[in-house]
């Protein structure tokens, strides 16, 4: 109970924050090779019902598909990731991805794990600079 009183709490931050501005769209980042299919996510059973209230639209995203290219940050107030393991398919790249994310002065909401320090597909540990160089970003130094 304490741990979804926080969550709504925290989101409840972000969509004080977001309604002084136009952006609505928040990008919820899942892993289907882990969790299914998006209506077994976290974030779409914890976390979509207090953005939905507050009038944000959840838009999920599967990182299994690949690193989104084609996407127009622009678009989004927010990126939210919620994973529960260590592996994420193409680390790297995703790191490299979220470092865009934030050029583009998008919030970057990590709930749980950031999920980079092993790449599910080659097995290969994320060296922790380049874990580090996306968490000092937001102020965090694993």
């Amino acid at each position: 109970m304490k741990r979804l009183i926080l969550i709504q709490f925290i989101l409840l931050s972000l969509c004080f924050i977001c309604h002084s501005g136009e952006k609505r769209k928040v990008l919820a980042v899942y892993n289907s090779l882990h969790e299914g299919n998006y209506e077994n996510t976290n974030i779409h059973l914890h976390a979509e019902y207090v953005l939905n209230y507050m009038g944000l639209i959840v838009e999920p995203l599967d990182i299994a598909s690949g690193i989104p290219e084609n996407i127009h940050l622009d678009e989004y107030l927010a990126v939210f990731c919620w994973f529960e393991n260590i592996e994420l398919p193409q680390a790297e790249a995703f790191i490299n991805w979220l470092h865009r994310v934030l050029d583009k002065k998008l919030k970057l909401i990590i709930w749980n794990n950031i999920s980079v320090f092993i790449d599910q597909n080659t097995k290969k540990e994320i060296p922790i600079q380049k874990i580090n160089s996306l968490l000092q970003r937001i102020g965090i130094k694993f």
